[in-house]
């Protein structure tokens, strides 16, 4: 169902140059294929897929240094402080202040404490290593 609960959507899609409004109707796909026949649901991933076509087998090299820069990047963006009960304040953001994201402190859920300093630069440097050791395999399998 649609935001407007229907199962009928009119949207716009563009390719380049080419635009056209195309209206889509959800069905359960038993109506379409009896059981046997039904393909199985898409489980790739249609970025990486897109990669792919980089001619020269460079796609997949390209995207792991793509998502390398991204990830690596994504640790610097501003985010609301976090503070947590050992501080005396609930959760939330103090007075607005921004902090980059590999700086902030994470909040345990279930127990509404933070992690203690620094985990999330932790988790930050971790991701991003094995990020790029994944492009330094990347790169060396294929000897590019």
């Amino acid at each position: 169902m649609n935001a407007e609960g229907k199962a009928i959507w009119t949207t716009t899609v563009q390719s380049g140059k080419w635009q056209k409004t195309l209206t889509f109707l959800k069905v359960s796909p038993s109506l379409i294929w009896e059981r046997a026949e039904r393909p199985s649901s898409f489980a790739g991933n249609p970025v990486k897929s897109a990669f792919d076509l980089i001619p020269g087998g460079y796609g997949p090299l390209v995207y792991q240094g793509a998502d390398t820069l991204l990830s690596a990047g994504a640790g610097f963006g501003k985010v609301p402080l976090v503070m947590g009960a050992s501080d005396g304040l609930r959760k939330g953001s103090i007075f607005g202040g921004l902090v980059p994201k590999m700086d902030n402190n994470f909040i345990i859920p279930l127990l509404g404490t933070k992690t203690p300093f620094g985990t999330a630069l932790g988790v930050y440097v971790g991701g991003v290593g094995y990020k790029g050791y994944g492009f330094y395999e990347e790169a060396k399998g294929d000897g590019k």
